[in-house]
């Protein structure tokens, strides 16, 4: 009897065992397409009884298609509470190895997570009764699993890629691998209290004018039908971009060099309107909203290069609660905070490893003030990350 702690010769076991048996079973909360996945299908006349789960959505949904209509290996698709075994029985004759711990046929208990595993073999004392009962186990099981059909498999897929954000986010990920927990930015760990002082570290005169900014937009954006249909000035405080408006439109990120996105802001505005249009200026904003966005305002701005910061400050003006703009002033800080390459920053990456991770925040999760500096505060909070990031 073995206990299995390295990732690298647990998946070197697996795969050995795979390969020298001649029956297969299991019994997994999660699969993935890996290493020691491929084996084990290249090995499938060799399984003799399968069930893998699929709560949270972990389990990707290939493996649903390699055994559509596959009467071996079943799936839980609708457990009550959460499947969670970890059972791997490979026999031939009177040899076995069984292998029961905490991985799952997965990427993440072959090459990230921290796993422990019991190898059992038919030399260890009272392996016989051990094996009898970890296959009556996956016996067990297996009835609380069935075959999967292609119909299922498209809802599945479906309902995967929806959770895929919310997943990243558990995960800590947030669409980057470089990218850390919430628990480890000094930004996302701050109470509102804290978050409030760093806010207001910048001097009275700053966050004066950062508010009066946004106050100032958000009137705009109530009145007005479109940006489309606001005046040059507003258009152009907005964007930040000079104006006879006022002076302060540099707060959040001045875009005054960027030649196209100026063009656009004042003269064929637009098409920056109808990606504005795409998100609202109430209520939860999702993917779908973003991606839309993305998707109009690209061409919109065409010569321009495609990174995400003219779009960020649009983003931020319209939704301060929930976008920050990125600048040349506060990328490398925020980068930095946020554990990801501020050269890499993209409009997927944006989305994924800023917008959404922000939200995690505990002082972003912070209720509503009553009134006063700190509700303006609150109600420009995301956008509020360049007074803390500004260098």
């Amino acid at each position: 009897m073995k206990l299995i702690i390295d990732r690298t010769k647990l998946a070197r076991e697996l795969t050995r065992c795979i390969d020298r048996h001649d029956r297969l079973s299991f019994a997994v909360a999660w699969a993935t397409p890996t290493k020691v996945y491929n084996s084990l299908l290249a090995r499938r006349d060799a399984i003799e009884s399968g069930v893998i789960g699929t709560h949270f959505y972990q389990t990707d949904p290939q493996v649903l298609d390699d055994f559509v209509d596959e009467g071996k290996v079943r799936f839980v698709l609708q457990p009550s509470g959460v499947f969670h075994p970890k059972i791997f029985l490979f026999r031939t004759g009177r040899r076995f190895d069984a292998f029961v711990g905490s991985a799952n046929l997965t990427h993440g208990a072959m090459a990230r997570n921290s796993e422990a595993v019991m190898h059992v073999s038919q030399d260890d004392d009272g392996a016989v009764t051990v094996r009898d009962e970890l296959a009556e186990a996956i016996r067990t099981y297996r009835g609380m699993g069935r075959k999967v059909r292609q119909e299922d498999i498209d809802v599945y897929r479906a309902a995967h890629e929806r959770m895929r954000s919310s997943r990243e986010r558990l995960d800590g990920t947030y669409g980057s691998a470089r990218s850390t927990s919430p628990l480890e930015s000094e930004v996302m760990r701050m109470s509102w209290k804290q978050y409030v002082a760093r806010v207001r570290d910048a001097g009275d005169d700053h966050l004066r004018n950062r508010i009066a900014l946004l106050r100032d937009i958000r009137t705009q954006f109530a009145r007005a039908t479109s940006f489309a249909e606001m005046d040059v000035d507003v258009r152009a405080m907005i964007a930040g971009l000079p104006n006879g408006r006022t002076d302060n439109q540099g707060y959040f990120g001045s875009m005054r060099g960027d030649g196209y996105f100026h063009n656009a802001v004042k003269s064929s505005p637009g098409g920056i309107s109808a990606a504005l249009d795409c998100i609202p200026l109430e209520g939860p904003v999702t993917r779908q909203h973003y991606d839309s966005f993305v998707g109009v305002f690209a061409p919109a701005v065409a010569g321009e290069r495609q990174r995400p910061g003219v779009a960020s400050r649009l983003l931020a003006m319209k939704r301060p609660d929930l976008f920050v703009c990125i600048s040349k002033r506060n990328r490398t800080a925020l980068a930095r905070d946020f554990s990801i390459a501020a050269s890499r920053i993209d409009f997927d990456l944006y989305w994924s490893a800023i917008a959404e991770r922000i939200r995690d925040a505990r002082w972003w999760s912070q209720p509503r003030p009553a009134a006063g500096r700190e509700l303006d505060i609150w109600l420009g909070r995301s956008a509020m990350l360049d007074a803390i990031f500004y260098e």
